[in-house]
């Protein structure tokens, strides 16, 4: 059976459950940290949107997001029935800026990105070192760390490196207190338009020098469960039409301005880097069958919970230490 039709039975039960027991009321609130892939607002804030030095112009972009639409851990958050994490420099809390590496803090045309290492030290500086025992964590990055590497920048240590600290920063947050993290592992870059000729070296990359570095590390912690979506992706590209999509290589933008598309619909890159709204829904739709499982057990059992845990387990992304 393929993977949508068991996420579609897995959804359908997290819906049922919540709507009667409740169980998303066990997350209080969401921090995030990341990369572009999780920005809900920062980059926009810092520089100084919307202005002629702004970096992330709307159109193309929306809302201060670099994708065509809200981007995936605030469409988790308002399937969990809490509200969405608005951007850290508006006092909100959700950390992650566009541009943002692992470990290395950057900067890029007078724009700060602080590292997804500053970022949780931030946070924990924000609240006395101690993690909120009752939110939900969603961590993710790596993507600017492997374009460091093709651009000659880093070394494929520096990108080991970012690995083994995604996993240190994770143990981290769980030493302070977190007891629920959602961590997502890197996306094929090797599928982006931005790696066209080198989707090879890409790939390999990023599934052997940072994920398959990075995993065993995630999956030992019990407080974890980690995404993969690089393997989401892949199948979504090997069966478009079974997951909703019509394009699964193409940058968006170029083809609304050859006339090819009038929006991004469908597709999975809405430039040549950046995720679509449509491939958000599709990673937020994911997370979420396993996000409401572990809601599920914060609540009293309800008798559909063994046929509801069959059906997550045989959806074969997620991987959860007991």
């Amino acid at each position: 059976m393929k993977i949508f039709k068991r996420l579609l039975a897995a959804s359908t039960l997290a819906a049922v459950l919540f709507a009667s027991n409740q169980a998303n009321a066990t997350f209080t609130q969401m921090i995030s940290f990341g990369d572009s892939f999780s920005d809900t607002g920062n980059r926009y804030i810092a520089s100084n949107c919307p202005s002629s030095t702004c970096q992330v112009p709307s159109p193309p972009f929306f809302n201060g997001r670099e994708s065509d639409g809200p981007v995936y851990n605030e469409l988790l958050a308002g399937m969990l029935g809490i509200t969405a994490p608005t951007p850290s420099l508006n006092g909100g809390t959700n950390y992650s800026i566009s541009g943002a590496r692992v470990l290395q803090d950057t900067e890029w045309l007078g724009v700060q990105k602080p590292s997804i290492q500053s970022q949780v030290n931030q946070y924990l500086s924000d609240n006395n070192g101690v993690a909120d025992p009752n939110a939900i964590f969603t961590i993710a990055g790596g993507a600017n760390d492997l374009q460091a590497i093709i651009t000659g920048e880093r070394t494929v240590a520096d990108l080991q490196a970012a690995a083994a600290g995604f996993v240190s920063i994770t143990q981290q947050l769980v030493d302070a207190g977190a007891n629920y993290i959602a961590a997502i592992n890197l996306p094929d870059i090797g599928m982006a338009p931005i790696a066209e000729g080198n989707e090879f070296t890409a790939s390999y990359l990023t599934a052997v020098s940072f994920n398959m570095l990075m995993e065993p590390g995630l999956n030992a912690i019990s407080q974890v469960n980690l995404l993969d979506v690089f393997a989401a992706l892949n199948s979504a590209a090997a069966d478009p039409g079974a997951y909703g999509f019509t394009n699964v290589e193409d940058n968006c933008q170029l083809d609304i301005a050859a006339g090819i598309t009038n929006d991004c619909s469908g597709y999975v890159f809405m430039d040549e880097w950046h995720p679509s709204a449509s491939a958000h829904q599709f990673l937020a739709d994911n997370l979420y069958a396993d996000a409401a499982l572990a809601s599920a057990s914060a609540v009293p059992i309800p008798a559909a919970l063994p046929l509801f845990a069959s059906a997550i387990a045989g959806l074969g992304i997620f991987r959860r230490k007991a």
